[in-house]
Protein backbone atom coordinates (compact mmCIF):
# COMPACT_ATOMS: atom_id res chain seq x y z
CA UNK A 1 0.00 0.00 0.00
CA UNK A 2 3.11 2.50 0.62
CA UNK A 3 4.33 1.74 -2.54
CA UNK A 4 0.91 2.43 -3.90
CA UNK A 5 0.50 5.58 -2.24
CA UNK A 6 3.82 6.71 -3.34
CA UNK A 7 3.41 6.08 -6.45
CA UNK A 8 0.64 7.89 -6.84
CA UNK A 9 1.50 11.27 -5.00
CA UNK A 10 5.70 11.09 -7.09
CA UNK A 11 3.85 11.35 -10.11
CA UNK A 12 0.60 13.38 -9.17
CA UNK A 13 -2.78 12.87 -10.37
CA UNK A 14 -3.08 12.87 -13.88
CA UNK A 15 -5.94 14.54 -15.55
CA UNK A 16 -8.28 12.79 -17.97
CA UNK A 17 -7.74 13.29 -21.21
CA UNK A 18 -10.98 14.55 -23.48
CA UNK A 19 -10.75 13.11 -26.67
CA UNK A 20 -13.88 13.84 -29.23
CA UNK A 21 -15.54 10.45 -29.86
CA UNK A 22 -18.49 9.07 -31.96
CA UNK A 23 -20.43 6.37 -31.56
CA UNK A 24 -21.78 3.57 -33.75
CA UNK A 25 -23.86 0.51 -33.14
CA UNK A 26 -23.80 1.40 -29.27
CA UNK A 27 -19.92 1.77 -28.86
CA UNK A 28 -18.02 4.76 -28.12
CA UNK A 29 -14.85 5.08 -30.41
CA UNK A 30 -12.54 7.99 -29.69
CA UNK A 31 -10.71 9.93 -32.89
CA UNK A 32 -7.01 10.29 -32.40
CA UNK A 33 -5.29 12.41 -34.50
CA UNK A 34 -1.98 11.33 -35.36
CA UNK A 35 1.31 13.00 -36.20
CA UNK A 36 2.84 12.10 -39.68
CA UNK A 37 5.51 8.96 -40.11
CA UNK A 38 8.64 8.46 -41.56
CA UNK A 39 8.86 4.93 -42.77
CA UNK A 40 12.33 4.01 -44.04
CA UNK A 41 14.51 0.55 -44.29
CA UNK A 42 18.10 -0.05 -45.24
CA UNK A 43 18.45 -0.69 -48.99
CA UNK A 44 21.35 -3.19 -50.12
CA UNK A 45 23.61 -1.95 -52.45
CA UNK A 46 21.76 -3.60 -55.74
CA UNK A 47 18.19 -2.59 -54.71
CA UNK A 48 19.46 1.39 -54.43
CA UNK A 49 21.25 0.75 -58.02
CA UNK A 50 18.53 -0.37 -59.83
CA UNK A 51 16.48 2.57 -58.27
CA UNK A 52 18.82 4.83 -59.29
CA UNK A 53 19.12 3.76 -62.83
CA UNK A 54 15.23 3.82 -62.78
CA UNK A 55 15.23 7.27 -61.58
CA UNK A 56 17.49 8.40 -64.12
CA UNK A 57 16.18 6.82 -67.27
CA UNK A 58 12.82 8.18 -66.21
CA UNK A 59 14.24 11.62 -66.17
CA UNK A 60 16.14 11.22 -69.54
CA UNK A 61 13.47 9.95 -71.26
CA UNK A 62 11.36 12.51 -70.14
CA UNK A 63 13.90 14.99 -71.19
CA UNK A 64 14.23 14.26 -74.93
CA UNK A 65 10.81 12.42 -76.00
CA UNK A 66 9.50 15.72 -76.29
CA UNK A 67 12.32 16.44 -78.89
CA UNK A 68 11.19 13.18 -80.72
CA UNK A 69 7.88 14.31 -80.92
CA UNK A 70 8.94 17.17 -82.68
CA UNK A 71 11.33 15.40 -84.79
CA UNK A 72 8.36 13.59 -86.01
CA UNK A 73 5.61 16.10 -86.48
CA UNK A 74 8.19 18.56 -88.27
CA UNK A 75 9.47 15.60 -90.85
CA UNK A 76 5.94 14.88 -91.78
CA UNK A 77 5.96 18.87 -91.99
CA UNK A 78 8.49 18.89 -94.27
CA UNK A 79 7.81 15.80 -96.64
CA UNK A 80 4.34 16.92 -97.15
CA UNK A 81 5.43 20.27 -97.91
CA UNK A 82 8.71 18.89 -100.25
CA UNK A 83 5.98 16.69 -102.04
CA UNK A 84 4.35 20.41 -103.09
CA UNK A 85 7.10 21.26 -104.47
CA UNK A 86 8.20 20.83 -108.27
CA UNK A 87 11.53 21.39 -108.40
CA UNK A 88 14.57 19.81 -106.60
CA UNK A 89 16.15 23.33 -106.25
CA UNK A 90 13.03 24.74 -104.56
CA UNK A 91 13.27 21.39 -102.47
CA UNK A 92 16.97 22.18 -101.57
CA UNK A 93 15.89 25.88 -100.60
CA UNK A 94 13.29 25.01 -98.52
CA UNK A 95 15.50 22.21 -97.02
CA UNK A 96 18.15 24.74 -95.85
CA UNK A 97 15.46 27.23 -94.59
CA UNK A 98 14.29 24.85 -92.35
CA UNK A 99 17.31 23.41 -90.89
CA UNK A 100 18.53 26.71 -90.03
CA UNK A 101 15.18 27.43 -88.13
CA UNK A 102 15.75 23.80 -86.64
CA UNK A 103 19.22 24.91 -84.95
CA UNK A 104 18.15 28.00 -83.69
CA UNK A 105 15.49 26.69 -82.26
CA UNK A 106 16.98 23.55 -80.89
CA UNK A 107 21.00 23.71 -80.83
CA UNK A 108 21.27 25.53 -77.74
CA UNK A 109 19.40 22.80 -76.29
CA UNK A 110 20.81 19.74 -77.77
CA UNK A 111 23.88 20.49 -77.02
CA UNK A 112 23.18 20.21 -73.03
CA UNK A 113 21.71 17.03 -73.19
CA UNK A 114 24.39 14.30 -71.78
CA UNK A 115 25.81 11.48 -73.14
CA UNK A 116 22.75 9.00 -72.39
CA UNK A 117 19.89 11.43 -73.01
CA UNK A 118 21.85 11.37 -76.56
CA UNK A 119 21.41 7.56 -77.09
CA UNK A 120 18.13 7.93 -75.60
CA UNK A 121 17.18 10.26 -78.02
CA UNK A 122 18.65 8.44 -81.26
CA UNK A 123 16.47 5.63 -79.96
CA UNK A 124 13.24 7.52 -79.56
CA UNK A 125 13.23 9.21 -83.03
CA UNK A 126 13.74 5.75 -84.60
CA UNK A 127 10.76 5.04 -82.56
CA UNK A 128 8.74 8.21 -83.21
CA UNK A 129 9.71 8.31 -87.16
CA UNK A 130 10.68 4.69 -87.97
CA UNK A 131 13.89 5.30 -89.58
CA UNK A 132 17.32 5.82 -87.90
CA UNK A 133 19.14 9.14 -87.57
CA UNK A 134 21.79 7.99 -89.67
CA UNK A 135 19.38 7.11 -92.40
CA UNK A 136 17.33 10.77 -91.86
CA UNK A 137 20.75 12.58 -92.29
CA UNK A 138 21.31 10.91 -95.24
CA UNK A 139 17.65 11.60 -97.02
CA UNK A 140 17.66 15.04 -96.57
CA UNK A 141 20.95 16.01 -96.64
CA UNK A 142 23.52 13.72 -97.54
CA UNK A 143 25.66 10.18 -97.02
CA UNK A 144 28.78 12.13 -96.54
CA UNK A 145 26.98 14.30 -93.62
CA UNK A 146 25.84 11.38 -91.89
CA UNK A 147 28.84 9.66 -92.22
CA UNK A 148 30.30 12.78 -90.62
CA UNK A 149 27.93 12.75 -88.22
CA UNK A 150 27.95 9.05 -87.02
CA UNK A 151 32.03 9.74 -86.64
CA UNK A 152 31.03 12.49 -84.34
CA UNK A 153 28.84 10.14 -82.75
CA UNK A 154 30.73 7.28 -82.66
CA UNK A 155 33.66 9.41 -80.62
CA UNK A 156 31.00 9.82 -77.49
CA UNK A 157 30.48 5.90 -77.21
CA UNK A 158 27.21 6.36 -79.83
CA UNK A 159 25.51 5.20 -83.44
CA UNK A 160 23.74 7.35 -85.05
CA UNK A 161 22.31 3.81 -86.78
CA UNK A 162 21.37 2.27 -83.54
CA UNK A 163 17.90 0.79 -84.58
CA UNK A 164 14.81 1.23 -81.62
CA UNK A 165 13.74 -2.28 -79.90
CA UNK A 166 11.13 -2.22 -77.63
CA UNK A 167 10.33 -6.19 -77.46
CA UNK A 168 13.96 -6.70 -75.98
CA UNK A 169 16.94 -4.21 -75.55
CA UNK A 170 14.85 -0.97 -75.32
CA UNK A 171 12.20 -2.21 -73.31
CA UNK A 172 13.00 -0.48 -69.85
CA UNK A 173 12.78 2.75 -72.73
CA UNK A 174 9.50 1.70 -73.54
CA UNK A 175 8.18 0.64 -70.61
CA UNK A 176 9.15 4.15 -68.53
CA UNK A 177 7.90 5.77 -72.04
CA UNK A 178 4.51 4.05 -71.89
CA UNK A 179 4.60 4.90 -67.78
CA UNK A 180 4.88 8.68 -68.78
CA UNK A 181 1.71 8.09 -70.87
CA UNK A 182 3.20 8.98 -74.76
CA UNK A 183 1.84 6.45 -77.08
Amino acid sequence: MLLCSLGTSAFGQSKPILLPYYIENGDTIPIYTLRDAIVSWNLDDDTRKRQKYWARLKRDVATVMPYAKICSIRMEDLNRQMDAMGSKRDKNKYLKAEEKKLKEEFEAKLKNLDVDQGKILIKLIDRETGHSSYSLIKEYKSGFSAFLWNGMAKICGMSLKDRYDPVDKDSHIEWVVKSLGYN
